[in-house]
C-alpha cells in the first residue's frame, strides 16, 4: 500500500525550496547587476548578464505557482462546464423518451379509432371479393352446362345433316362428300367456338376485376382463409353441418360454404364451413 509523506513535511520542503531558489536568484540579480556596472552600457557581458535574469524570471517558481493555480482553475471551469453539458444532455434524453412515450400512447389511442374508420371499406372489399368468387362459379357452371348441351345439340345438328345429305341422289353424295364433309365440320365448329369465346370474355373480364380487387386487399392486409380439406378450427370457422364422406378424415372440411378472411392478422369473419363427421 503506497504511504504519502506527512502534509506539513511537504510544506516545509517546499518552503525551503522557494527560500533557496530566491536567494539564488537575488545573488544572480547582484551579480549581474554588477558585471552590468562594470562593462558599462554596450558590453557583452551585460547582454548575457540580463539574459540570464531574463531565463531565471522564466523560472520563477512563484509563477510557476500562479500557471498551475490558473491551469487548475481552468480545469475546473471545464470540469463544471462539462458537468453543465452532462446535466443538458441526460435532461434531453428525458425529454425525448417521455415525447417517445406520449408518441406510443398516442398510436396505441389512433390505431383502434383508424381500424374502427377503415371498417366499414374493409368489410366492402370483402363483401366485392366474396360476389366476385361467386360470380366466377356461376360462369364457370355455366360454361360446363353449356359445353354438355352444345355437345347434344351438335349431335343432333349432326345427324340433321346427314339425313338431308341422305335424300340427295347416289351420284350427287358420290360427287359431294368431301365437300359435304368439310361444309359439316366446319360449320358444326364455328358455332361451338362461337359460343364459347362469350363464355371466355366473361371471364378474362373478371380476372382483370379480381386483380385489381386483389391488390386492394393486400394494400389492407386482408387474406381470405383456406378451410377445404383442413382440419376444422373451431377458433377460425363455423360448423355448420357435419357430412359423411369416406374420401376426407374425420374433423376435416369437406365443403366451405362462406368464406372467412382474416384483416392484420386477425380473424375479420368465421367461415362458414361443412366438416366430415366421425363415424
Amino acid at each position: 500500500m503506497q504511504v504519502w509523506p506527512d502534509r506539513q513535511e511537504l510544506v516545509a520542503r517546499l518552503t525551503r525550496w522557494m527560500d533557496e531558489t530566491r536567494t539564488e536568484v537575488d545573488a544572480l540579480e547582484e551579480h549581474a547587476a554588477a558585471r552590468g556596472a562594470a562593462g558599462g552600457d554596450g558590453g557583452d557581458g551585460g547582454d548575457g548578464g540580463e539574459d540570464s535574469v531574463d531565463a531565471l524570471h522564466a523560472g520563477n517558481p512563484f509563477e510557476m505557482v500562479a500557471q498551475v493555480t490558473a491551469l487548475r482553475h481552468e480545469i475546473k471551469l471545464m470540469t463544471k462546464a462539462a458537468r453543465a453539458k452532462e446535466d443538458r444532455d441526460e435532461s434531453l434524453i428525458l425529454s425525448v423518451r417521455a415525447a417517445i412515450d406520449e408518441l406510443r400512447a398516442a398510436a396505441a389511442k389512433e390505431s383502434p379509432a383508424a381500424d374502427q374508420a377503415a371498417r366499414p371499406l374493409v368489410e366492402s372489399l370483402i363483401d366485392l371479393d366474396e360476389s366476385l368468387r361467386r360470380l366466377r362459379d356461376a360462369i364457370e357452371k355455366a360454361r360446363h352446362r353449356f359445353e354438355h348441351d352444345c355437345q347434344g345439340e351438335i349431335g343432333t345438328y349432326a345427324a340433321r345433316f346427314d339425313e338431308l345429305f341422305a335424300t340427295q341422289p347416289w351420284w350427287r353424295r358420290l360427287l359431294c362428300r368431301p365437300w359435304y364433309r368439310a361444309i359439316k365440320q366446319f360449320t358444326l365448329g364455328e358455332t361451338w367456338k362461337s359460343q364459347r369465346a362469350v363464355f371466355d370474355g366473361m371471364l378474362e373480364g373478371l380476372a382483370l376485376v379480381s386483380s385489381r380487387l386483389q391488390r386492394a386487399m393486400d394494400e389492407q392486409a386482408i387474406v381470405r382463409m383456406r378451410c377445404q380439406g383442413r382440419a376444422a378450427d373451431p377458433e377460425t370457422m363455423t360448423v355448420l353441418e357435419l357430412v359423411c364422406d369416406t374420401s376426407l378424415p374425420a374433423g376435416s372440411v369437406s365443403e366451405e360454404v362462406r368464406a372467412g378472411y382474416y384483416w392484420k392478422g386477425k380473424v375479420l369473419r368465421f367461415a362458414e364451413v361443412k366438416a366430415v363427421g366421425r363415424a
